[in-house]
Parts: C-alpha cells; sequence; structure tokens
C-alpha cells in the first residue's frame, strides 16, 4: 500500500526542485519579512521637553507613546537611542505595583547601550519615567507630550503584545528635522 501512494504522490502531490533553490537575495527578504511580522514600530517625534511617538503592530494597530527628552542617552534623564533592539516578557515588581498586581510581567527592551530595566508601563508624563515608555491617549500640556488613560492603555498593549508574538522593537525619528524645540503641534 505504501508503494502506491508514494506512486500516486509522485504523480499528483507536491514536488520538491532539488535544481531550484532561492538565492541568496531571496533567502535574506524572506527572513527580513519574518522578522518584519515580529516587530514593533516605534516612530518618534522630538520635542524639548519629551518625545511623543506612534506604535504600530504588524497588524497595523497603533498607539500613542511618550518618553523623556534626548538627553544624550543619561541615565534615568532620556529617551534611549534610535535603533532596533530586542523585547523579553520579565517579572517586574514595577509592573505589578503600577498595575495594583494586575500584571507581574512587563515587557523590557534589551542590550541598551549604557542602560537596563527599560520598560514599557504606565505614567502620564515623561517626568515620571526614567528612560522607560509609557502609552495611553495623546495630548499636550503646554509644549509637554503627555498621555491621559494610560492603565487602559497598558492593558491594551499588553493584549497586542501577546497577540502578536513581537520580539524585537525598532525606534526610528518621524520628522525629517532632527529636534522641534518648544513646539506644540497645530490642531
Amino acid at each position: 500500500m505504501k508503494d502506491l501512494f508514494t506512486w500516486f504522490m509522485g504523480l499528483f502531490g507536491p514536488t520538491v526542485r532539488e535544481d531550484i533553490q532561492p538565492t541568496e537575495e531571496e533567502d535574506a527578504l524572506v527572513k527580513e519579512d519574518t522578522n518584519k511580522s515580529k516587530t514593533l514600530l516605534i516612530e518618534r517625534t522630538y520635542y524639548k521637553k519629551g518625545v511623543a511617538s506612534v506604535a504600530t503592530f504588524p497588524s497595523g494597530f497603533q498607539m500613542h507613546m511618550i518618553e523623556r527628552p534626548w538627553n544624550d542617552n543619561e541615565k534615568g534623564k532620556s529617551c534611549i537611542p534610535e535603533g532596533t533592539y530586542d523585547l523579553s516578557l520579565e517579572v517586574s515588581p514595577l509592573i505589578e505595583r503600577l498595575t495594583n498586581k494586575s500584571y507581574k510581567h512587563g515587557w523590557t527592551v534589551k542590550d541598551v547601550p549604557g542602560r537596563t530595566y527599560i520598560r514599557f508601563h504606565q505614567a502620564n508624563y515623561p517626568k515620571q519615567l526614567e528612560g522607560c515608555i509609557a502609552m495611553g491617549n495623546p495630548s499636550f500640556q503646554g509644549s509637554v507630550p503627555v498621555v491621559w488613560k494610560s492603565r487602559e492603555a497598558f492593558s491594551v498593549f499588553m493584549h497586542h503584545m501577546k497577540k502578536s508574538g513581537i520580539t524585537r522593537v525598532v525606534f526610528v525619528q518621524k520628522d525629517e528635522e532632527p529636534y522641534r524645540i518648544d513646539e506644540v503641534p497645530s490642531t
């Protein structure tokens, strides 16, 4: 019976042609596309008193985020440098405290030069962050980018991170000019 099945599959089933192999370029494109599907893209706009950004998930879902302003990557006073970083879901007493024990784990940005414990968590103002990233409904208080409903947004963030299977994050500058000093977007 096995020989009959093998014969039948040889006639009608899928075949693999050993003589046709993907080029290195085609193989790299497949790997790049696979990596993109597991990447959170964060596009930043820099202001003197904070960073406002939009995070885009592989599904296209977007969330607004804030960070401290750029201060030469100074620990506790600066957003992290632009770049691509791995993410890790880790036990975090900070996340547990901020969420009233609703969550025990939080997402950590790994291998940031000169920095540790860069987490995504709830906050409303850049000054409440020590290099971490907060999410929520975007607004401005004077010239400071802020977010509201951060607790609810954190739950949405955690849901989308789990659903997406994201393993890395890319931070890029959204605007062409390097810094926007004390400008508030017109509405």
